[in-house]
């Protein structure tokens, strides 16, 4: 299965706000979990299908986001979607550093340094 077709499995089409925080779950959830089997498994997944996962699912939830923020008109729903996506980054943060790094205190890779900003400027 393509990346673009698992993250269209993972990510739902419209994202209803209400939703968002069951749905950053799961997403968490599934990359903790993909990363894990990335670095204990030897050939089940490769380190490039997980990162194009990611980068397919990351560019279609801010698209989605986007896109339902666009009728949004209550300012508290900006806010709470603001700090959902940052609680989310440092979940997949600490969880990615702790996997692949050992600690908590390496910063994450720069290649996803993108993805965190577009994820911060749509909040």
């Amino acid at each position: 299965m393509t990346p673009k077709a698992q993250s269209a499995l993972i990510l739902p089409d419209p994202i209803v706000l209400a939703s968002l925080p069951a749905l950053l779950q799961e997403i968490s959830g599934f990359f903790i979990v993909e990363t894990h089997v990335l670095e204990t498994t030897g050939n089940f997944r490769s380190q490039r299908d997980v990162e194009e996962l990611w980068d397919s699912l990351a560019s279609g939830l801010v698209v989605a986001l986007t896109n339902a923020l666009r009728v949004e008109t209550d300012p508290d729903e900006f806010l709470r979607v603001k700090e959902l996506l940052l609680a989310f980054m440092m979940t997949l943060e600490v969880s990615y550093c702790l996997v692949f790094n050992g600690t908590s205190t390496d910063p994450i890779p720069c290649r996803h340094l993108p993805i965190r900003r577009r994820l911060f400027i749509l909040s």
